[in-house]
């Protein structure tokens, strides 16, 4: 009479210790995995006081506005009324007390068709800051003279950022 061999538990199934396999009928066991290497993970990298976007008391960096990223003008016309009301943000500048920089704000509606020159016109009849002292910026951009406010599409309650332009001379 041939031996037999003890039952061993295997996975919940008892099975019979056999070459060539489990007996008939009985599943086989799933092979098993090799093993997974860990590779090491490097430390986390800390975020500037105030979160990921920075320091508290600064706002999150806004990306620039090119004049390639503008609708143009045409369109900008048709899809706008006109007249539109802006404000100008005015520095704050005691050297020059003739051109009442105070760092008022000024509110301006002028038509979407009128060029920078004219706003420049206007600030100097406000202000008596002559038109070539001024540097306008409009969301990140240096306007022109010679384009309009619907080539840089103004919006109405935008703000436009007035400077004192220098030349030349030494820095401060």
């Amino acid at each position: 009479m041939p031996v037999r061999a003890p039952m061993m538990p295997q996975q919940g199934i008892m099975v019979r210790p056999m070459m060539g396999g489990p007996p008939m009928g009985m599943p086989r066991p799933p092979p098993m995995a090799p093993p997974q290497r860990m590779l090491p993970q490097p430390p986390p990298v800390p975020f500037p006081v105030g979160g990921p976007g920075g320091p508290m008391d600064e706002p999150p960096a806004k990306r620039q506005k090119t004049e390639d990223n503008l609708i143009p003008e045409n369109h900008f016309l048709s899809m706008h009324r006109s007249p539109i009301t802006f404000r100008v943000s005015v520095p704050s500048l005691a050297d020059k007390p003739e051109w009442k920089l105070n760092g008022q704000m000024m509110n301006f509606t002028l038509p979407l068709t009128d060029q920078i020159s004219v706003l420049k016109a206007k600030i100097f009849e406000e202000l008596g800051m002559p038109a070539g002292k001024q540097k306008l910026q409009y969301e990140g951009m240096f306007v022109k003279d010679s384009n309009s406010l619907a080539f840089y599409n103004f919006m109405p309650g935008c703000i436009v950022q007035l400077q004192v332009k220098e030349r030349g001379g030494r820095k401060r």
